[in-house]
């Protein structure tokens, strides 16, 4: 058979099966949902607990909800992105859009738009509302105590200086009582 002949007979075959793909509704997202009873978590969402390795008792609820944690147990996400890096920490609640997004501590519960954010090493922290505590991290913490020291040296200083004043005023305000009590005595011999 000519090569010619075999490609415009077969062409017309190519388009239709093209152009069937081309209309053929899209297949939609399929959103996993489950139980792991061997580790007791809940997940319900797109790539929810997705990397979940030995986590125990979590449960995740929303897009990329703890997408990251394989390890961290007793975490309640409950939100997109809600407590996304997470990978060790525990005991922590998050509800809300990107909620702890960045948390790798323990115990923390945000509530609302990107509350505790950026905390990434900070626990025992409760945030609640839009943004709430958004840049709260571990290097903020100590930026604000070494300042908290910095002011309580100064303040020692100054109440120092307030003391040395005071023994100053005594003294003075001593010799005034002195003088006062005993008036000089002027003797004119004329």
């Amino acid at each position: 058979m000519n090569r010619l002949i075999q490609v415009k007979e077969t062409t017309p075959l190519f388009l239709l099966v093209l152009a069937c793909l081309a209309l053929s509704p899209q297949a939609p997202a399929v959103c996993q949902q489950g139980c792991d009873p061997t580790n007791d978590n809940t997940f319900l969402g797109d790539d929810a607990l997705l990397n979940n390795t030995a986590g125990i008792r979590n449960t995740a609820i929303g897009f990329q909800a703890l997408f990251n944690n394989p390890s961290g147990s007793a975490n309640t996400a409950i939100g997109f992105t809600a407590l996304f890096s997470n990978t060790t920490g525990s005991g922590n609640t998050a509800t809300g859009f990107l909620a702890l997004f960045s948390n790798n501590a323990d115990g923390n519960t945000a509530t609302g738009y990107a509350a505790l954010y950026s905390n990434t090493t900070g626990r025992g922290n409760t945030a609640n509302g839009r943004a709430a505590l958004f840049s709260n991290t571990e290097r903020k913490i100590r930026e604000q105590q070494t300042t908290i020291a910095e002011l309580k040296k100064g303040l020692q200083s100054v109440v120092a200086q307030l003391k040395e004043q005071d023994s100053k005023i005594q003294r003075v305000s001593a010799r005034i009582e002195l003088q006062t009590a005993f008036p000089p005595t002027v003797v004119n011999n004329q």
